[in-house]
Formats: structure tokens, C-alpha cells, sequence
């Protein structure tokens, strides 16, 4: 499955869970790439034109949660004992970082010349908010770095907005967000470290590689080194044992951004992506039809 090709990810979910699997209790959804700090990449995009970072990190796994319906489907039909059916968006700390600003937060995704981009504090808008497509180092504006975050963010957002909407109808199936943890083995940053270049990039290359920056990153981020099953153990428990509309950290419940208290914010972006999806068209609005 190719996440940044949004008729891949219907194909491989329908294969999947409509034509293999007859019952679905859990379903994490887990996608992240981090783009090449010393490059701007502010024209790559994917199939379906959206900024390459938001479109696997974001629109790629909001599409998938659309399996809603099966996930209530096994619930109704056959329940096993103490199973609560639940969606869980592996998200980061650091989304906490992000802050969309003025137009960011009146028009959730930024579309533009039909590419979806995010807004950053220091992005398209500008950190007052204003329009910056006429200013010479608009085709710079784009960072991968704080498009990361902000996929990060849309992750809590878009799982409390579920949240609230699978509450609303009484829905059988919950919906949260967790951070596993800094794990360098996960080789998140990978498109990074494919284009790196000149001395200083070289070096940097050689600390990731030798893990001589972990400690470095870990004090930053305030959290330990964890192993790929450390972290797999940290979404399996928030999946299981979690609480739907929470955020969990290192298999503990733990706050998230304010934002998520921001109900036209959580609302805004829910909608951004289930309309931008429509328009591909991908009707995301089965996701909350009822499965009898």
C-alpha cells in the first residue's frame, strides 16, 4: 500500500477488510514520514497533489479510519468480552509545538492552486496570519519540519473530533491518540537521510547512523530511547486499555494540546479533510452511517 496514492490505501482497505477479514476490534492507525530539514520541498506533492508530509502522515490514515462500519459491524454481531472496539491515531509530543494562526484556523487545510498545504507559524500566512503568496520566498515557504508537526496535531484533532461525533450517536466504537515514544530504530526520518548533502549533513548522517545523537534528542524531547517494541507495546495498550477522546504517552493518559478544547478548530479540520476527500472523490462521510 502506498500511502501517499489515496486510490492505493481504498484498494488495499477494501482487500483488506472487505473482502479478507470478517471482523476488525482494534484498528491503529500508524503513518509517519519526516521530511529533509536542509531542503525546502515545497513543490513536492503526491498522486493526488497534496503536500507529500500531510498527505501520508494525515489524509492517507483520516481516508482509513473510515472502516468505522466494521469495526461496529464485529462489535454488534459477535462482541467478545472485554473488548471495546477502538481507533487509535499514533500521534507525537510533538504536535504541541504547532500552532495554526488566523487564516490556518479559518480554513483548516490550506488549499492552493489545488495542492493542500499546511500553515505554519513561519509558512504560507506568515505568523500574523496574512497572505504570503506574492512575497518572493513563497516557493520557500514550505517547511518539513513544521508540516511533520502539524500532521502530528491533525492526528489529535482529527481523533477527537471522531471522538465526539462516535459519542454523539451512541456509536459502540471509541477513538484516541498516543505518542509511543523517541525510537530511533523506526527510521522515521528516512527521506531525510537519503538527501542529505555537504559536510555538515555528513556528519549529522554519521551521528543518526551510529545513534550519537540519541541522548542529544531524547533530553530534548524529555522522553527515553525506546526499542520498536517498546513502542508497539505504548499503541497496543492505548488501543486496548485506553480511553476514547484521550491522549496517552508512554502508556499513561496525559494532556494534549489545548487546541483539542478549540471546538471550531477540531471541527474546521475534520471538515477540511472529509471535503478535500469528497472533491478526490473519496466519500469519506460513510465513515459515520450506521452498519446494521
Amino acid at each position: 500500500m502506498d500511502l501517499s496514492d489515496l486510490t492505493s490505501v481504498s484498494k488495499a482497505c477494501d482487500e483488506l477488510l472487505c473482502e479478507k477479514e470478517l471482523r476488525l476490534d482494534y484498528l491503529i492507525l500508524n503513518a509517519g514520514v519526516m521530511g529533509n530539514p536542509t531542503v525546502r520541498e515545497s513543490e513536492k506533492k503526491s498522486i493526488d497533489q497534496i503536500e507529500s508530509i500531510v498527505a501520508v502522515n494525515h489524509v492517507a490514515v483520516f481516508f482509513a479510519h473510515k472502516r468505522v462500519p466494521l469495526l461496529e459491524a464485529t462489535a454488534k454481531g459477535s462482541p467478545l468480552p472485554n473488548i471495546q472496539p477502538m481507533i487509535t491515531f499514533v500521534s507525537s509530543d510533538l504536535h504541541n509545538i504547532y500552532s495554526p494562526t488566523g487564516a490556518a484556523r479559518k480554513a483548516g487545510l490550506l488549499l492552493e492552486d489545488g495542492v493542500v498545504r499546511c500553515c505554519s507559524q513561519q509558512g504560507v500566512h506568515g505568523v500574523d496570519g496574512t497572505a504570503a503568496r506574492d512575497s518572493p520566498d513563497y516557493a520557500l515557504s514550505f517547511d518539513p519540519a513544521w508540516s511533520y508537526k502539524f500532521s502530528k496535531l491533525l492526528h489529535v484533532l482529527t481523533s477527537k473530533a471522531i471522538s465526539d461525533k462516535l459519542s454523539q450517536r451512541e456509536s459502540l466504537v471509541q477513538c484516541n491518540s498516543m505518542e509511543p515514544g523517541y525510537i530511533p530504530e523506526s527510521d522515521l526520518s528516512r527521506s531525510a537521510k537519503e538527501k542529505l548533502e555537504g559536510f555538515l549533513s555528513r556528519v549529522l548522517l554519521f551521528l543518526l547512523y551510529h545513534g550519537l545523537s540519541n541522548w542529544l534528542v531524547s533530553y530534548i524531547l524529555g522522553q527515553p530511547v525506546r526499542t520498536l517494541e517498546e513502542g508497539a507495546h505504548s499503541e497496543v495498550f492505548a488501543a486496548t486499555h485506553g480511553r476514547g477522546g484521550k491522549y496517552y504517552r508512554l502508556d499513561e493518559e496525559d494532556l494534549p494540546s489545548p487546541l483539542v478544547d478549540e471546538k471550531n478548530l477540531v471541527e474546521g479540520f475534520h471538515s477540511a479533510t472529509s471535503d478535500f476527500l469528497q472533491e478526490k472523490g473519496f466519500g469519506i462521510q460513510i465513515i459515520l452511517v450506521d452498519a446494521e
